[in-house]
C-alpha cells in the first residue's frame, strides 16, 4: 500500500453503441497525447503553498503503479484547519475533500495533473504531504477501474484504492467527451436512483461539484472542463 494518497477517478458514457465506441477511441487518443505533455507540465512550481509551510523532499520523479508521482512533506506551526482553509481558498470550488487514515485530503485537477494535499495534526501544529500525480500512459491490455460507475464512453485515466479497517477508499480520475452538464446529470440520475442522497450540487461556470451520501458511505464528484475533454475526479469512502 502506498504511503501517499490513494483514490479513484470516474468517467462517463454515451447512448448509441457506435457513438460511444467512437467517442471512447477519440478520448483515448487525446489522453495519450495529454500524457506526454503532462510529464513536462507537472512540477511543484504549479503547486501552491502557504508561507507557514516548511517543505522537504520525499519522492522525486517516482513511479507508483505505472503513474509518475512526486511527493514533498511539510510541517507548519498552524492548526490543520488553517491549512485546509488555505487550499479551499486558493482552489476556490475546484476541489474535492476526503479522508484516508489519519490524513485529511484536499485534491484538485490542474494542467491535467492530480494535486493532493494530505494534512494531519501534530500537537497544536500540522504536518503533511504534497502529492503530484501525473496522468499515466493508458495500457489497453489491462482493465483499469473495474467496477467503477462511469458513462459508457468514459476512459479511466487512473484508479487507486486503499483500505483502512472496514473503510474502502477510492479515487478515480476519468476523461470523457461528454459535456460537464451531461456528466453531472449522469451521476445525479444514477446515484439518486440507487438510493443515494444529494448533499451538494454546486456549479460555477462549467465546473460542477457534487456530494452524495448513502448511509455511512460518501462520494464526491468534481467535474472540470479541459481544452479538449471533460475531466472527472471521483472520491469515495464506503464501509464493508
Amino acid at each position: 500500500m502506498s504511503p501517499v494518497m490513494e483514490g479513484t477517478v470516474l468517467m462517463k458514457s454515451s447512448s448509441s453503441t457506435i457513438l460511444a465506441l467512437t467517442k471512447a477511441i477519440w478520448v483515448f487518443v487525446l489522453i495519450v497525447a495529454l500524457s506526454a505533455r503532462v510529464q513536462a507540465l507537472c512540477t511543484f512550481e504549479d503547486f501552491p503553498t502557504s508561507s507557514d509551510m516548511k517543505l522537504y523532499s520525499i519522492l522525486n520523479d517516482a513511479v507508483h503503479n505505472n503513474r509518475p508521482m512526486m511527493v514533498k512533506g511539510f510541517t507548519a506551526e498552524v492548526p490543520v484547519d488553517q491549512i485546509i482553509a488555505h487550499y479551499h481558498r486558493v482552489w476556490k470550488d475546484r476541489y474535492a475533500d476526503s479522508e484516508f487514515g489519519p490524513w485529511y485530503q484536499v485534491s484538485t485537477l490542474e494542467k491535467e495533473c492530480l494535486l493532493t494535499v494530505q494534512v494531519a495534526s501534530n500537537a497544536e501544529h500540522s504536518q503533511g504531504r504534497l502529492v503530484i500525480s501525473n496522468v499515466p500512459q493508458v495500457d489497453v491490455s489491462t482493465e483499469v477501474g473495474a467496477g467503477v460507475m462511469k458513462p459508457s464512453d468514459a476512459v479511466v485515466v487512473s484508479d487507486l484504492t486503499t483500505r483502512d479497517g472496514v473503510k474502502l477508499g477510492r479515487v478515480t480520475m476519468l476523461a470523457t467527451a461528454d459535456t460537464p452538464s451531461e456528466v453531472a446529470r449522469y451521476y445525479r440520475s444514477n446515484l439518486l436512483g440507487s438510493g443515494w442522497k444529494l448533499l451538494q450540487n454546486y456549479r460555477r461556470d462549467d465546473a460542477h461539484m457534487l456530494a452524495f451520501r448513502h448511509g455511512l458511505d460518501l462520494m464526491n464528484v468534481l467535474i472540470i472542463p479541459a481544452e479538449t475533454v471533460t475531466q472527472v475526479l471521483v472520491t469515495s469512502e464506503v464501509t464493508d
